[in-house]
């Protein structure tokens, strides 16, 4: 698979046949993501592979999205945050990178993926992975096997043209408005953080069952 082609078929799948990705599968696509650029080069990306079928579900519980049931194994990517360019945090685009790496290797492999910030707070999640402070939790990616004859190619939204501007800023698309609305989201989702883990799983099954992709 050439990679224009990986780049643009690639989907993010949340269901998953039953089929599991073997571990070794798995370590084998890190050992080429993490060739990615990173930040000085520092290199200070960590991985946490999960199958354990209980702590994946601590996880949702918790406050990680329903679908990382869905996955026999869920990858999290860690990195240093011990980085003096908080204002541009290149340590979230150093792991980052990687992920991207990570997602077109495994689609090039037929491996589907999902990347996943929907996650408990961070305090709560590196406690349940045992992860040192200095480390800190980027995203999730939920991995296995799709049954690609009922996957959708969707287009991008907008032409290249509408979105790239010479020398400032331009866009042909309408801005996003509304900053009491993300306040509001803010808002509510510092306030589910706070909810006990039993009404955490109450919200969790209405959020799955009205707004969570199934694809």
């Amino acid at each position: 698979m050439q990679l224009e082609e990986c780049i643009i078929n690639r989907r993010s799948i949340r269901k998953y046949l039953p089929t599991p990705v073997d571990v070794e599968t798995i370590i084998h696509l890190l050992d080429i993501a993490k060739w990615a650029p990173t930040a000085c080069n520092r290199q200070e990306c960590y991985f946490i592979i999960v199958d354990d079928k209980k702590l994946i579900s601590d996880i949702v519980d918790a406050g990680g999205s329903r679908l990382l049931l869905n996955s026999d194994k869920v990858l999290f990517v860690l990195y240093s945050s011990l980085t003096d360019n908080l204002e541009y945090g290149d340590h979230i685009q150093s792991a980052s990178a990687i992920i991207q790496n990570f997602l077109l290797i495994a689609h090039e492999k037929k491996i589907s993926t999902c990347w996943v910030c929907h996650l408990p707070r961070k305090k709560k999640l590196k406690k349940l992975l045992s992860i040192p402070n200095n480390v800190e939790v980027i995203a999730a990616v939920s991995l296995g096997y799709a049954d690609f004859n009922n996957i959708k190619v969707i287009k991008r939204k907008y032409e290249i043209k509408d979105i790239v501007g010479f020398n400032s800023f331009y866009s042909k698309r309408k801005l996003i408005k509304g900053k009491e609305l993300i306040y509001t989201k803010i808002f509510l989702n510092k306030l589910y953080y706070l909810f006990p883990t039993f009404l955490k799983k109450n919200i969790n099954n209405f959020l799955d069952m009205y707004f969570v992709k199934k694809f």
